[in-house]
């Protein structure tokens, strides 16, 4: 999933999602060595975040 649709689906900033990632709590995936190449995550990563933050 893009930092974009991430976001979304949490109802967030793409700052948030930055934040997120920045302090470990979802893991970014660069599939190309590129630089400034693209960052994704992991969509079953970012559901169980949506089910730990219901249960709360």
């Amino acid at each position: 999933m893009t930092r974009a649709e991430v976001a979304d689906l949490l109802r967030v900033s793409l700052t948030t999602v930055d934040r997120l990632a920045a302090d470990g709590t979802l893991r970014r995936h660069k599939p190309s060595s590129k630089r400034n190449g693209r960052v994704l995550f992991s969509a079953a990563q970012v559901n169980r975040l949506i089910t730990s933050s219901k249960t709360r």
